[in-house]
Parts: C-alpha cells; sequence; structure tokens
C-alpha cells in the first residue's frame, strides 16, 4: 500500500513539475496573417508576387504559414490596431510602431502633377500653397520634407479617384509610389504629355506587426531569416525573379 501511494505521489510531481514547465513555454506561432493593398507585382490578389514572395521564403522554412488579405491601407492599419492581423507590408519606420530591424524593400515617394498646374518644378517648395492628395492613412503631411511648407491636404480611397480628381482640376497634385502613379496613368489612359512626376524622397519599408507576445516571436523570426536569406542568395533571387530593384536590406540602428 506504502508503494501505491508513494508511485502516486511521484506521478503527481512529475505532472505538476510538467505543468509548470508548460507554463513557463512560450507558445509555438505557426501562422502569420499579412494584410497589404494589392499592388502589381508586389501584392497580387492571387497570393503572388515580390513581397508575398519574401514572407513566405522568411517564414515557412521554419513552420510558419503565411495567409494574407487584400486590404486597403486604412483597413490594413485598423486590423493591426485591433489585433485581427499579425502584419502589414510596407510601412515607412515610425518609433512607436512594432517593426523588425531589417526592411523588406525601399520607397521613392513622388508627386504626381498637371503642368498647367506647376509650371516650373523648383523642389518641394513648388508645392506650397497646392491643394495635394493621397490614399487614406498615407499621412505624408508628417512626414518632415512636408513641414518646410503649407498646403491642403485631403484623403482618398484609391489611385483612380485621385487622379481623376488631378484631371479634372480639384487637386494640384498626387503624393504616392513613382511605380504606383506611373500605374495608374496609363491605366486610365491620362495623357502623360499633360503630367510630370517628380521624387520627393527615398526610405526603407518594414513590415509593422500588431502589438502582441506573438509579435515578439515573428519579429525574432525574421530578424533571424533575412541575414540567412541574404547569404544563401535567395533573397536577390526572389527580386530578380520579380524584376524589381534589389534593396540594400541594411538593418536600423538600435537605439541605446
Amino acid at each position: 500500500m506504502r508503494k501505491v501511494i508513494h508511485s502516486i505521489i511521484f506521478e503527481f510531481c512529475v505532472l505538476f513539475c510538467l505543468a509548470i514547465a508548460a507554463i513557463g513555454q512560450e507558445p509555438q506561432v505557426t501562422t502569420i496573417h499579412v494584410v497589404t493593398p494589392e499592388w502589381e507585382g508586389y501584392t497580387e490578389q492571387d497570393g503572388t508576387g515580390v513581397y508575398f514572395d519574401l514572407v513566405r521564403a522568411v517564414y515557412e522554412p521554419v513552420g510558419v504559414v503565411m495567409t494574407y488579405e487584400i486590404v486597403p491601407w486604412k483597413r490594413g492599419m485598423e486590423m493591426l490596431e485591433r489585433k485581427t492581423a499579425d502584419a502589414l507590408l510596407g510601412e515607412f519606420y515610425k518609433e512607436e510602431f512594432r517593426m523588425p530591424r531589417y526592411p523588406m524593400d525601399f520607397d521613392e515617394t513622388s508627386v504626381g502633377f498637371k503642368t498647367s498646374n506647376i509650371a516650373e518644378w523648383t523642389g518641394i517648395q513648388a508645392l506650397a500653397g497646392k491643394t495635394l492628395a493621397w490614399l487614406r492613412g498615407y499621412d505624408y503631411h508628417v512626414e518632415p520634407e512636408m513641414a518646410a511648407i503649407e498646403f491642403k491636404w485631403l484623403e482618398v480611397d484609391s489611385p483612380e479617384q485621385a487622379l481623376k480628381m488631378l484631371e479634372r482640376g480639384r487637386v494640384d497634385g498626387y503624393l504616392d509610389t513613382t511605380d504606383e502613379i506611373e500605374f495608374y496613368l496609363e491605366q486610365l489612359q491620362l495623357d502623360a504629355d499633360q503630367y510630370q512626376i517628380e521624387a520627393l524622397w527615398t526610405r526603407d519599408l518594414y513590415l509593422r506587426f500588431a502589438a502582441t507576445p506573438r509579435s515578439d516571436m515573428l519579429i525574432a523570426i525574421y530578424d533571424q531569416r533575412i541575414p540567412e536569406l541574404l547569404a544563401s542568395g535567395e533573397l536577390q533571387e526572389i527580386f530578380e525573379k520579380w524584376d524589381v530593384p534589389f534593396p540594400s536590406f541594411e538593418p536600423r540602428a538600435v537605439s541605446p
């Protein structure tokens, strides 16, 4: 009888220790749910594109499966805030955002305008006093380059809406990436001779993560895997496959 009691006590102690150990372990992350607008060649509706290939290359070899939703930029930010998505693709670095050290790409922000509205381009000062449009949630008005001038601004829901407003003279300029402005000018069959595109600034782009414990693990994986993919040449192959300029992937400095 004493042996039975000792055996029961021993088994209980083992189970108790295993339970305590399990509580102390971080849960394994097996999925990453990303949200993004649709960008041709970068994030296509069917799940193809250089950004989707990059995310899969980072996570899937270590057992983390990517799922995705194509949503407007503003909704993607709201999903992160509600913690219904893990990461938003292609955000500028800001200290208040949860981001990895390594970027995912770089981005040239430009302004598109009709030459009848701005006859002579003298740099960003040429936008002073103008009415400028950009996609909802892009928040270009807080960028340091824009602080030097006074202007009016409004947010729109799509590049098509912005360029139609530009065509009708309701705004003086549209801010977006150079590629997007060029793409939609062609898509809408607008007279390219009437328009001009000028670069404003170039910055690294990052995955922006939700403020969750899952994100800490996903960020750690990303920052470990990017140097591995750089060393193997796989990252360069992904960008070459999509004929996209290869970023430097220089890690940002960590604040002391």
